[in-house]
């Protein structure tokens, strides 16, 4: 059966086969599969996860969708942190794709399930045959790490701070989310679905993998969800200021309270709160909020956390909402173009992807992460991303161990690999 179906207004002739298959490792299927763009999605509190081949219908940015209901249409993707020129480690990488699949895989706790999307063509149950189930399973080789180096180096480093903080002295910024790549040169290829799999475990966020060309892939595990939105209902988080984790629940609590009380991260933290409530608040007719700060853990790091909530004014588009809301305090800054203008000036290398809103959409639903704790593996070659947000008080060499620490589940994993 054919359904009508509106892209920005545009009309598309689709169909479908939807299939029961048996279940799977969904990143060892993944690689295994030929077809290319291919991505990984795994929602931040969501149970389904989703694999994405193959591109029949793409756009730079989150399309207006239209369709009757009962369909389940979802694209892929997402967009670079900003418009701008990008060096050679991105190679590959647009300034935006969101995607619409040929083929989707969608799996939960009590089903798996294959679907191929047809635009404009007859449907043909036969293309199931270009894809392969039998798959080996992921492992990650030992392996040793050659080279390493940063941009910038540590002594870069101490004078983009240095300059930031004057910045904030003079009154021309509040704070500044300043950022590093650290790449790693290997003495052989891993797997990054290996490396996506080990790192993942059981931690509170969105999983992802997007691989757009055969050299590249980019992995992340990311805490921060940039906007959730369920038909009317917009949910964001505001996650900012950063502690370690303790060795057992008591250091966990002692250093808990320590960032509840510290002045220094709750302005980190605030700026992002009242920009967040200031974006939903335009965006919603009726808004809520946690009445209180809690705390958000991943396996290393504890962050202070607050999510707010509202009903959209129709008829918003998701894009509308992307770009009220991209980037937040906690990657960009604050106010933000002019943090935005100063790490595009001092930061020696182009984000890229890293910071920047990826995920998936749908007419009903859509959920979209900030793209942080990632890494580029390109060959042999890992490019690990972090920032650490920089205002009154910050110490260079305390925002430096910052760094280490949002990168050490990649590193530990490669040293014990």
């Amino acid at each position: 059966m054919a359904y009508d179906l509106f892209f920005n207004g545009s009309h598309y002739r689709y169909e479908q086969i939807t299939i029961p298959v048996p279940r799977v490792d969904a990143l060892a299927w993944m690689q295994k599969q030929s077809h290319i763009p291919k991505m990984y999605w795994k929602g931040k509190d969501e149970e389904a996860e989703y694999v994405a081949l193959g591109n029949i219908l793409s756009f730079t940015s989150p399309p207006v969708i239209a369709h009757e209901e009962g369909l389940r249409i979802n694209l892929f993707g997402g967009r670079s942190f900003a418009h701008v020129e990008e060096d050679l480690t991105w190679k590959g990488f647009p300034h935006g794709l969101f995607f619409l699949p040929q083929f989707e895989l969608r799996q939960d706790k009590n089903s798996t399930e294959l679907t191929l999307h047809f635009i404009n063509t007859e449907k043909n149950r036969d293309k199931i045959n270009e894809l392969s189930f039998d798959y080996p399973p992921l492992e990650i080789v030992p392996t040793c790490v050659n080279s390493r180096q940063d941009s910038p180096s540590k002594e870069q480093w101490e004078d983009m701070i240095t300059a930031s903080l004057q910045m904030i002295v003079d009154n021309k910024i509040a704070k500044v989310v300043l950022a590093r790549k650290t790449t790693l040169t290997l003495d052989k290829t891993i797997s990054p679905c290996a490396l996506l799999k080990k790192i993942a475990g059981s931690q509170r966020a969105s999983l992802f993998a997007l691989q757009l060309e055969s050299s590249s892939l980019w992995i992340g595990v990311s805490p921060e969800r940039l906007f959730l939105r369920k038909k009317n209902t917009l949910i964001t988080e505001a996650i900012a200021g950063t502690t370690v984790r303790g060795k057992n629940q008591e250091e966990d609590l002692l250093l808990q309270k320590l960032l509840l009380s510290s002045t220094k991260l709750h302005k980190e933290f605030s700026s992002v709160e009242m920009f967040l409530q200031e974006k939903i608040s335009s965006l919603c007719l009726q808004t809520c909020a946690d009445v209180t700060h809690s705390i958000h853990q991943t396996p290393r790091l504890q962050h202070l956390y607050k999510k707010l909530e509202g009903e959209i004014t129709p008829p918003l588009c998701d894009t509308t909402i992307m770009e009220r809301l991209h980037p937040t305090p906690a990657v960009g800054g604050f106010p933000t173009k002019e943090a935005i203008d100063l790490l595009l000036e001092k930061e020696p290398f182009s984000r890229g992807w890293y910071a920047a809103p990826i995920g998936m959409q749908s007419k009903d639903y859509s959920h979209f992460a900030v793209g942080i704790r990632t890494a580029l593996l390109r060959e042999n070659s890992i490019h690990l991303f972090a920032g650490t947000g920089v205002v009154l008080g910050s110490d260079p060499e305390e925002e430096w161990e910052e760094l280490e620490l949002k990168i050490s589940q990649y590193v530990e994993m490669l040293s014990s690999s």
